[in-house]
């Protein structure tokens, strides 16, 4: 399946945040935005999903436009911010997203994080790794996370990357971070979000490109 988003204009007055933006994601692949704060990445994908209106936007998977992806149950979305209330449990977390249980559990256990668990007993990093999982294990064609990478620990960084690239057996997986190297680690396709304009990177050469930008130094 393939995940387009097109032509996409948005402005707030006089100041225009997006123009002509284009992206293309497919199932089977982990592809990547990368962007300096205030660029426009979230805006970006809360049009992808629906929550955010602009001026103009095509949104569509394999050809079929979608008002909505959210509400379409193709994609599922992790904002930078914690998604589920401090006081629930994960297990009530996992079935809001009818998850199997058994299943999502053996996940956690992989990360010593227990299901009986309400989320203000974990850490920062396990916090973050616990939703990151019950996102991946929706049953819809597309993710995106947005920073799936903050508050954890190089160790968490290292095997959320692998577990990443597992999903990719049956889904697009779409990153943002500002970890860049873990980003280009990961990914098969990377676009920079530069000047109100996306960029499509050249898979050999990422990191002069991204200098060429001025996004590192």
């Amino acid at each position: 399946m393939k995940l387009e988003v097109d032509s996409v204009n948005l402005r707030f007055g006089d100041h225009v945040v997006l123009s002509d933006v284009y992206m293309g994601f497919e199932t089977g692949e982990v592809g990547s935005l990368l962007g300096r704060n205030g660029t426009g990445k979230s805006c970006l994908f809360n049009i992808i999903i629906g929550s955010l209106k602009s001026q103009y936007a095509s949104v569509r998977v394999d050809k079929c436009y979608y008002p909505s992806l959210f509400k379409s149950n193709l994609l599922k979305y992790l904002p930078q911010t914690f998604l589920f209330p401090s006081n629930m449990r994960l297990s009530t977390a996992a079935e809001y997203f009818e998850l199997d249980i058994e299943n999502i559990s053996e996940k956690f256990d992989k990360f010593h994080i227990p299901i009986s668990s309400k989320f203000y007993d974990l850490s920062g990093g396990q916090r973050r790794m616990a939703e990151i999982l019950i996102i991946l294990n929706c049953s819809c064609p597309f993710v995106i996370l947005d920073e799936p990478f903050t508050h954890l620990s190089p160790i968490q960084i290292d095997a959320l990357k692998i577990e990443i690239k597992e999903y990719t057996s049956t889904k697009g997986i779409i990153i943002s971070d500002h970890q860049y190297q873990h980003v280009i680690d990961i990914s098969d396709k990377i676009y920079l979000l530069n000047a109100g304009k996306t960029h499509l990177l050249k898979p050999e050469n990422v990191l002069e490109q991204l200098q060429s930008f001025m996004y590192i130094v």
